[in-house]
């Protein structure tokens, strides 16, 4: 167990947007009034549009107020300049932990740069344990061999020397075996899954919501499958024609979407909400809706085979039943404890499954009520308790 009341805490991240629901600001806000001092460092991504490049550090005392809050420097990070952008954050990382003059008893670094930062601050006694948390993975992260060839060499060095791993799902135990990264060679491993808000979310009830409303929230992005619905709604359609979908977010593809919606003869019933600035905007969307979309595509196109997809908690939270194709373990979950359907990635089986739903009232209640009974599983506090208890630090 590692006990962190008193103890200095490093969290270190990669981020395209700041939301209170992130994992990693979540368990800052578990730290607060816990920790004796927490270092908050934040990179943006460099193709990030929703917020500042420059990365910004916050120290927060022992009563969880913040103490000093610094911008660093604004360096271009674009195309050609981006493995310089990554070079800076791993040097910003290095230079503001040492900065601070503290000497930290826990390192969270989430992706295998930071880690390497937190790796390298071990060996100058600036931290004394590295925890290396492993929010996303895929065999293949870019299309350059000697791009991936680095990256995952990193990725093998965080694992063999960090002192412990955090991975949001068990399959990416088995996803780093088929690259040669060896769980026995590895620091122990334990699964931290994503959660939710769950008190924060106010849920309607079912007499509240429009039961024939399906979304589909987050990037739209061909890895995450936000098309396959578009193909299904012709169908469905022709037996309820007060069906209608609703897309939160925005991304590559909203032009494409919306392209083949017209093409369709469905745009009357398709709605693109574009990017959603704060969390009570995406709640406000999805409690209003009926059935939520998680339609991987099952092949190499999507990462989601070794992750846990957060916005499938935002779902469950909303009390919205999920629609997932059998690409995250989370999927059999779902299933199994009856708060959605795992369906296949084919169009005509999708809208089958919907009508399927629509017209059995009773069976979407009870699906309902086990989805936010799901949902209650995955409350941040209770994740990140567990999280702690079982680092043998």
């Amino acid at each position: 167990m590692f006990d962190v009341r008193g103890k200095s805490i490093v969290s270190v991240k990669h981020t395209y947007f700041e939301s209170a629901g992130t994992p990693e600001a979540e368990m800052i806000r578990y730290l607060k009034g816990r920790a004796s001092s927490i270092l908050s460092i934040s990179h943006p991504f460099p193709d990030t549009v929703q917020i500042p490049l420059n990365t910004t550090v916050v120290e927060y005392g022992h009563d969880g107020n913040i103490v000093r809050e610094t911008t660093a420097p604004l360096f271009p990070g674009k195309g050609r300049n981006a493995l310089l952008f990554y070079l800076k954050d791993l040097i910003f990382s290095i230079y503001y932990v040492i900065k601070s003059r503290r000497v930290y008893d826990l390192y969270v670094g989430s992706d295998n740069l930071n880690t390497l930062a937190g790796l390298v601050l071990r060996l100058t006694g600036r931290v004394r344990r590295v925890a290396y948390y492993v929010i996303d993975f895929t065999p293949v992260r870019f299309s350059g061999r000697i791009m991936n060839a680095v990256y995952q060499a990193i990725n093998k060095l965080c694992c063999y020397h960090a002192d412990i791993i955090w991975n949001v799902s068990e399959a990416m135990i088995e996803g780093r075996e088929s690259i040669g990264i060896k769980k026995a060679l590895s620091a122990p491993q334990i699964t931290v899954p994503l959660g939710c808000m769950f008190d924060a979310i106010n849920r309607k009830p079912v007499d509240e919501i429009d039961r024939y409303s399906i979304v589909y929230f987050g990037a739209l992005r061909s890895e995450h499958g936000p098309g396959l619905i578009l193909e299904a709604l012709p169908s469905v359609l022709e037996t309820w024609p007060d069906a209608n979908v609703v897309f939160a977010g925005s991304g590559e593809l909203h032009e494409e979407l919306e392209g083949l919606t017209h093409e369709l003869g469905v745009s009357e019933h398709v709605r693109f909400t574009g990017f959603l600035e704060t969390d009570n905007d995406v709640y406000n969307v999805l409690t209003g809706c009926g059935l939520a979309l998680a339609t991987y595509p099952p092949d190499d196109a999507t990462y989601k085979k070794y992750c846990d997809p957060g916005k499938v908690k935002f779902y469950l939270a909303c009390g919205l039943p999920v629609l997932i194709t059998d690409v995250p373990a989370v999927a059999r979950e779902i299933e199994t404890k009856g708060a959605g359907v795992i369906v296949e990635h084919d169009p005509s089986l999708l809208a089958e499954t919907v009508c399927g739903i629509f017209a059995d009232k009773e069976r979407y209640e009870l699906m309902r009520k086990r989805a936010v009974d799901m949902a209650g599983e995955y409350k941040w506090d209770a994740i990140w308790k567990r999280t702690f208890e079982k680092c043998e630090l």
